[in-house]
């Protein structure tokens, strides 16, 4: 994630594509320490929501839900809220429907509540589809008009 945009670095057979978010210094970061120096990586509450909007770059919606089925024992609900703060809504709505598909409700319940208090319009699960024929989940605001399967 980068605040501007910039090239695509190739290196013999790796290809880094970079995304750009504009308050990706509002993110919150955790430090890792590596042989050369220390990063700055994306929380997991940050990651999760990172794979709901880039769901695009991370294969898909069944490998997010894969992804946060693993997860989810390390995501803190409370700081889930305070990253949706710093996302769109349809996001937050499209992260909620995907842990409540894989996780407990006590991971999920604080963004149910924090999208009962937003009260957003109606959106569909994956945007390139049609939402004709789409079951509507109230909770989350969302027309699943897609299966998601995690394989775990």
């Amino acid at each position: 994630m980068v605040a501007k945009p910039r090239r695509t670095i190739i290196s013999g057979k790796v290809q880094v594509n970079f995304i750009v978010r504009g308050n990706v210094e509002a993110i919150p970061t955790q430090p890792r320490n590596t042989v050369s120096s220390i990063l700055k990586l994306s929380t997991p509450e940050a990651t999760a929501f990172d794979l709901a909007g880039y769901y695009r770059h991370c294969g898909w919606l069944d490998n997010v839900a894969t992804v946060l089925s693993e997860m989810v024992e390390v995501i803190d609900p409370e700081k889930l809220v305070t990253v949706a703060e710093l996302s769109p809504i349809t996001w937050v709505q499209r992260l909620g429907y995907l842990l409540e598909t894989v996780g407990s409700e006590e991971i999920w319940q604080p963004l149910s509540e924090y999208i009962n208090a937003k009260k957003p319009v109606r959106s569909p699960l994956l945007p390139s589809v049609t939402i004709k024929g789409a079951v509507f989940s109230k909770r989350w605001q969302i027309y699943i008009n897609t299966k998601v399967e995690s394989e775990i």
